[in-house]
């Protein structure tokens, strides 16, 4: 029988659309001795079906089956079963390029290190893009515990780490829904002082999913998820405060490191929770704001010139969505759309990563009600119903975004038309053409 090379820990839950895809992706690896173990964690679409067909057609994949526990829970069983030399944790909808595993075998063997980080590309929803951090730490031969780039690249997917060395080390994937993995791997290299390579022939295909549909958790806001990325990314920093304190790090240099665990919880506070605050209760409004000052207060000046710098869009943030609907940026003014066309639109544009703006809806010629108003966005206070002729000038922003025809709106449209380096005045002016360039310019990266 062949050695069992590599392990990987696939946990499923509700991906019918995408697991196909993603154990496509694992059985044409380039790496013989490969050996694929799917965590079914309570699926209740058609995901089990699809899992079974592979199951029966490789010989290499095997399926198990829990109740649903979380996907915390799915990877540390999946563990418990991995008999490769190494393993690797993949998510049900992301992907590996062919050579990826039989990269980060080859990197591990040469190097005896404790853990491989390939590089990382998103595609889906959105431009494909390389994330410079990932790929900076793929290119290094030797990866230091401290290296700042590590903080920027908790995805789980492009690490490849010795099974031995992740035993013995006790780390499992805490019962978090934000951050998890960020957690497993700090704890885990700094508790370990792990050595650390990089793998430029590896990549992990990360799929950032359509919003306006089949979100994924980092597309979402809730009081759950705000608790549980701040406890993630307290355990982070006392993981690394620990091992600075073992390593008798320089005063200045722990400082300094500990900054930037601060700055990139900060960041991802404003990034990925308030920017969509419309999607936020005002309880897990009130959290993101008390998470957001307790952190900013306790960066440096320099470090808070350098957020501000990152977010020009949002420089003076609202934390009450009346004043937002008082002082917008952006009056987006919608004509003629019923039913699940205005639905869908009206999606579209509350999931914008740009929250300052205001929805007027024509509703005398349309016929518009407030019934006809999706329950998510019924009663937000930056919505008006208004007659038809002249609400146009009901517009409390000087820029106007006009929609006639349903639109699919790139989330980031908002976000990218204010921060366009074009003079405001013209800008203002010439504000729906730029709409229009930039959602085809966006629209254009996707394909």
């Amino acid at each position: 029988m062949e050695l069992c090379k590599v392990s990987v820990v696939v946990p499923a839950y509700n991906v019918g659309p995408y697991i196909a895809e993603t154990l496509d992706s694992l059985m044409r690896q380039t790496l013989s001795g490969v050996e694929v173990i799917v965590v079914n964690d309570g699926s209740t679409d058609g995901t089990q079906a699809i899992i079974d067909k592979y199951c029966a057609e490789n010989k290499n994949i095997r399926c198990f089956f829990q109740s649903n526990a979380g996907v915390s829970a799915a990877r540390n069983f999946g563990l418990t079963q991995a008999g490769g030399r190494y393993v690797l944790f993949l998510d049900s909808d992301d992907l590996l390029t062919d050579t990826s595993l039989e990269a980060f075998y080859a990197a591990l063997e040469k190097t005896g290190a404790d853990a491989a980080i390939g590089r990382l590309q998103s595609f889906g929803s959105g431009a494909v893009k390389n994330n410079g951090y990932a790929e900076s730490l793929a290119q290094k031969k030797e990866i230091g515990l401290f290296d700042r780039d590590l903080l920027w690249n908790f995805l789980v997917g492009n690490k490849c780490y010795r099974t031995e060395a992740l035993l013995r080390s006790g780390v499992t994937f805490p019962g978090l829904k934000y951050s998890e993995e960020g957690v497993f791997f700090f704890e885990f290299i700094m508790r370990s002082e792990a050595k650390m390579t990089g793998v430029p022939g590896a990549c992990m295909l990360y799929r950032r999913r359509d919003a306006r549909g089949d979100a994924s958790v980092t597309q979402t806001v809730s009081k759950a998820l705000t608790l549980d990325f701040i406890e993630s990314m307290s355990r982070i920093y006392a993981a690394a405060d620990e091992a600075l304190e073992r390593e008798a790090v320089p005063a200045a240099e722990r400082a300094a490191y500990l900054d930037e665990v601060i700055f990139k919880a900060d960041n991802t506070v404003v990034t990925q929770f308030y920017r969509l605050l419309w999607q936020a209760d005002e309880e897990t409004l009130h959290l993101i704001r008390r998470a957001h000052e307790r952190l900013n207060t306790r960066l440096t000046e320099p470090e808070q010139k350098r957020l501000g710098a990152m977010h020009t869009d949002i420089h003076e943030m609202y934390f009450d969505k009346r004043e937002i609907a008082e002082k917008p940026k952006i009056s987006v003014v919608i004509q003629g759309l019923t039913g699940d066309a205005l639905a869908r639109t009206l999606n579209a544009v509350y999931l914008q990563t740009m929250p300052y703006f205001e929805v007027l809806i024509g509703s005398q010629g349309s016929g518009v009600r407030d019934q006809d108003i999706p329950d998510r966005w019924r009663g937000c206070e930056n919505l008006r119903l208004l007659p038809e002729r002249g609400f146009k000038k009901a517009a409390k922003a000087k820029k106007v975004l006009i929609i006639k025809k349903e639109r699919a709106l790139d989330e980031r449209l908002f976000r990218y038309l204010l921060r366009m380096p074009v003079p405001e005045p013209l800008k203002t002016i010439f504000f729906r053409p730029l709409a229009a360039l930039t959602q085809a310019a966006i629209s254009f990266l996707n394909k």
